[in-house]
């Protein structure tokens, strides 16, 4: 009997931790979608939307600047929209850049099924430069990336020809991240269920 209620209880640990896991998973790369609505008035700026290789179809603002003048692709760190880089955007537009702000897949009006850390997130940023070579043929491109931002750039890297970028807050690898998004949440409990996670 007392071999049985053991195997009951390692069974329900074990079910436990992997309904935890899974939820600490869903939890973490869940879409979050947003209405975003109208751009601010003052970055005169017009939606755009264009497919990318992520599956989804990415929504942005387009904010025209100076001729010649450059322009900066904007992209938002993870779990946030295109609304988290509006004051970059005016800061730059009073400076003559024109600006393109997006929402990642699975993010703001972009559909997507999970948050992948800047792995699906590269092909938004890859569509976006090719976005932005249609619509300003010939304007240097610059990119503004701050965590998932900044690593889906150095993911897409490869694949970019743009003439600067800066790369804000970037995490070293995805194991570094997810356990530092574990230990926020749950403590050191869950920086030792990161492996578990990852796995």
């Amino acid at each position: 009997m007392t071999r049985r209620i053991l195997s009951l209880i390692a069974g329900t640990i074990v079910l436990i931790t992997i309904v935890g896991v899974y939820g600490v998973g869903w939890m973490l790369s869940r879409p979050v979608p947003a209405q975003i609505g109208a751009p601010p008035a003052d970055l005169h700026a017009e939606d755009v939307a264009f497919g990318s290789a992520s599956g989804s179809v990415i929504r942005g603002w387009l904010s025209r600047g100076t001729r010649h003048g450059g322009v900066v692709l904007l992209l938002p760190g993870v779990r946030a929209n295109r609304l988290a880089m509006i004051e970059r955007a005016r800061f730059l537009r009073a400076a003559g850049y024109a600006t393109l702000l997006i929402d990642f897949q699975a993010t703001g009006e972009s559909p997507g099924e999970a948050i992948t850390f800047g792995w699906r997130e590269r092909f938004d940023v890859i569509a976006a430069v090719t976005r932005i070579r249609q619509e300003l043929p010939g304007e240097r491109i610059g990119i503004i990336g701050t965590s998932l931002g900044g690593a889906a750039t150095v993911l897409a890297a490869r694949e970019l020809d743009v003439q600067a970028a800066v790369l804000e807050a970037v995490y070293p690898s995805i194991d570094v991240a997810v356990e530092n998004r574990l230990r926020m949440r749950l403590g050191s409990i869950g920086a030792a269920m990161s492996p578990l996670l990852l796995t």
